[in-house]
């Protein structure tokens, strides 16, 4: 069952993927979809670059670059203290 449950939640990520990227003409609705698939899939580094080049294409600068140095974040190495 994990193996089904696997294969399912990636196939609806690419499927979330897709249908934002043909929502792309309209940027409210992309980030809309990107959103979605960023609840569904928190830990997926492509649902954040896509949610990222969204707001990019809306004009929304900050929330692009505020997303995009949080995926940095999750992918470096942990910090010695």
């Amino acid at each position: 069952m994990v193996g089904v449950r696997s294969a399912l939640q990636s196939n609806q990520q690419t499927v979330w993927s897709g249908e934002g990227a043909a929502a792309l003409t309209d940027a409210d609705a992309a980030i809309r979809v990107f959103a979605l698939n960023v609840l569904l899939f928190p830990a997926s580094r492509n649902a954040l670059d896509s949610l990222a080049e969204a707001y990019e294409a809306s004009g929304d600068l900050a929330r692009s670059s505020a997303i995009r140095q949080g995926i940095k974040d999750m992918h470096a190495p942990p910090r010695k203290q």
